[in-house]
């Protein structure tokens, strides 16, 4: 198949933050075109999620690795194409770094890319994908000078805003660039002033399978409205904000009930905030949940919130999977107009958006929404419909082979 000379390169694979990935290999694979798989890192037990499909056992992975090993691959790689070795450290070592640490950050990556050289070969792998621009695009970068292979790389959020690595050099390097919002391919464009019109980054979003979220058969109606959340407790996704409406609101003696899904490093101070505003019956912290739970609790929710915020370092959301299956599930939702969120949520058309870092205007935002029925279902309609359209798997998936397919000459054997 076309898709066995493709092989995808990723960070930690598979995690439960990677659904997206999960997913579209999964699609890829009805459409006849499987891609070899190797991961940097092999995840932890607890991090990773049921894997019906098998994919961490067609994985390959360079980390953790006895010191041996490492020996015999550079050992092998450097006497079976010495000039091509030689000169991917000359290249990658050659490049313009703000810090020591990056250069070194580089040198690891090189190594990373010499542990899949020799798989890569013996697999007949003629183009890389890297879902991530910066460490899996950077053992990309060498390992297209290594195998003289193509490459590409799909560019999401905090791999665009945090800390880029050789990103100018990747992007002209890049037989083409895959940007999941037409707000990232503007920053890609000004980075890079060469990209604006050469055709190289297509916009294709990320997307989800529409069969698994379907529209909740009954709408909710209860006396005290319930509100959901999905996300990780990090700063990007604005839960201090959102704590902070739902207790403006209790003051207003709107009484709401606030489920947050999802771990990370800010829960214990989230759960100090809850005790502080004394919201303990009201918000709760449910931690990370199956997806057959969260479809539940997206069904039978009143509204979903996500009040996303450009973090402290630059992180920030690009077009958050938990807005399209909200939306899918045909929930109305309030976010806020950060980085690609306006591409999918478009202010009272399908959903309500309210600025960033404003508790304020966010429990004004869902008071009324609570208040009126007839919006949120208009709303929530024009919601799935925009989801349908534009955040349809099979649809973007599609695109993205094509991409592939096109690298390869066209086959599709």
């Amino acid at each position: 198949m076309a898709g066995d000379r493709v092989a995808y390169v990723m960070q930690e694979f598979p995690m439960l933050t990677t659904t997206f990935v999960y997913r579209e290999i999964e699609q890829a694979r009805r459409l006849g075109f499987e891609p070899q798989l190797f991961s940097i890192w092999r995840p932890a037990a607890d991090e990773t999620p049921k894997d019906p499909l098998g994919l961490q056992a067609s994985t390959h992975y360079a980390l953790p690795v006895g010191p041996m090993r490492v020996l015999i691959e550079n050992l092998r790689c450097l006497i079976g194409k010495p000039a091509r070795y030689l000169g991917a450290i000359r290249y990658l070592m050659a490049r313009r770094y703000p810090r020591f640490r990056q250069r070194w950050r580089t040198l690891l990556h090189f190594g990373e890319a010499v542990l899949f050289s020799s798989e890569m070969d013996r697999a007949g792998v003629r183009h890389v994908h890297a879902h991530s621009a910066l460490n899996a695009a950077s053992v990309a970068l060498a390992l297209a000078r290594l195998n003289r292979t193509s490459f590409s790389f799909t560019v999401r959020a905090n791999d665009l805003f945090v800390d880029p690595l050789l990103l100018s050099e990747k992007l002209r390097s890049a037989a083409f660039i895959v940007s999941i919002s037409d707000y990232n391919r503007a920053v890609l464009e000004e980075i890079e002033p060469s990209l604006c019109g050469s055709g190289k980054v297509h916009v294709i979003h990320s997307a989800i399978p529409l069969e698994r979220f379907k529209p909740a058969s009954v709408v909710p109606g209860r006396e005290v409205p319930q509100l959901l959340s999905i996300g990780r407790l990090v700063e990007k996704k604005g839960f201090r904000h959102l704590i902070e409406a739902c207790r403006m609101l209790h003051e207003r003696d709107l009484r709401i009930r606030l489920e947050i899904i999802g771990d990370g490093p800010l829960r214990d101070t989230l759960t100090r905030q809850i005790a502080a505003a004394n919201l303990e019956e009201w918000v709760q912290l449910r931690g990370p949940l199956a997806q057959e739970q969260v479809i539940r609790s997206l069904a039978a929710t009143d509204l979903f919130a996500l009040p996303c915020v450009v973090a402290r370092d630059g992180d920030r959301d690009g077009i958050p999977n938990v807005l399209m299956e909200a939306m899918a599930c045909q929930r109305p939702v309030i976010a806020t107009p950060v980085s690609g969120v306006p591409e999918l949520v478009i202010h009272g058309e399908t959903g309500w958006l309210v600025a960033p870092e404003d508790p304020r205007a966010l429990a004004d935002g869902i008071e009324k929404m609570l208040s009126e029925p007839a919006l949120c279902a208009k709303l929530a309609a024009a919601g799935r419909a925009k989801v349908e359209a534009d955040f349809n798997i099979e649809r973007t998936v599609e695109r993205l082979v094509g991409l592939f397919r096109q690298q390869n000459g066209g086959s599709r054997g």
